[in-house]
């Protein structure tokens, strides 16, 4: 249970949707009528609908590197969910300062690894949800309704029961396989074909040089820019991560690369 320090925020009236959805079909659009119709105060903001089909962990990376710049007490909607229709729970959650919605895949699990006191809930839909309950559109009937519920100001602590446990991705932090060599998973390709891996600048530890591997593509080479001659490169992304690009062409392409795969650093030490 949260602290009397780290109890839910009063809700900001934003509320963001995060999907896999696309934009080619009408599914955004009744999320974003869903919850006006509850909340016709509501505030919405579209985060993407880019993610990947059924890529949770894509999804997950964009939640985390995109929540603390919208105010506190904002409502994060997030529905990538292949088990749609089965067992995984609808969940809400408490972190932050921020309130996240999402199916209990992992999506959350990179927010809720970093909070300190973070208080989850399983959606209670027989209060929360719409009727009749499809068992493929849980974004309609259970997420957005949810989350225009809680951003309308109804407690948070009448969402459901508390959960303690959930589904947790795979590690995203940089593994040490000797003193000179580290893995870490791919976490996200953008659109551009950047390779966004887990490592950040001090894993590189001071090495007079070092080499930067995913698939079949390696790098030596460190820049702050893509105003570069050498290709491939390794670039500090926005997101405070080592990323292996090439300028004007899909480095995850050259790579065969995908999210998850394994980033080998190796050290000149």
């Amino acid at each position: 249970m949260p602290s009397a320090a780290n109890l839910p925020p009063a809700p900001s009236g934003c509320v963001t949707l995060l999907t896999d959805f696309g934009l080619e079909d009408h599914y955004v659009g009744v999320l974003r009528g869903v919850v006006t119709r509850i909340f016709p105060g509501a505030r919405i903001f579209d985060i993407t609908h880019g993610v990947r089909p059924y890529n949770v962990a894509q999804a997950a990376f964009y939640l985390r590197h995109s929540y603390p710049y919208y105010p506190e007490g904002t409502v994060h909607v997030s529905v990538v969910d292949p088990g749609v229709g089965g067992a995984r729970r609808p969940l809400v959650a408490s972190a932050h300062g921020h309130y996240f919605i999402a199916p209990d895949n992992g999506l959350l699990s990179r927010i809720l690894s970093r909070a300190d006191e973070p208080e989850v809930r399983e959606i209670d839909p027989d209060r929360w949800g719409l009727k009749p309950l499809s068992s493929t559109f849980h974004g309609r009937d259970i997420f957005a309704p949810a989350g225009a519920w809680l951003a309308s100001g109804k407690p948070f602590a009448e969402m459901g029961p508390i959960v303690d446990e959930w589904v947790r991705l795979w590690p995203a932090e940089p593994r040490e396989v000797n003193e000179s060599l580290f893995h870490a998973p791919v976490l996200n390709i953008d659109r551009f074909g950047n390779i966004v891996t887990g490592f950040r600048p001090n894993d590189l530890r001071g090495a007079s040089s070092f080499r930067l591997r995913v698939g079949s593509l390696d790098s030596t080479q460190l820049r702050e820019t893509f105003e570069v001659s050498a290709d491939p490169i390794v670039l500090l992304g926005s997101s405070g991560y080592l990323e292996l690009c090439i300028r004007k062409a899909s480095a995850a392409d050259k790579a065969g690369a995908k999210i998850g795969d394994r980033a080998e650093l190796a050290l000149d030490v």
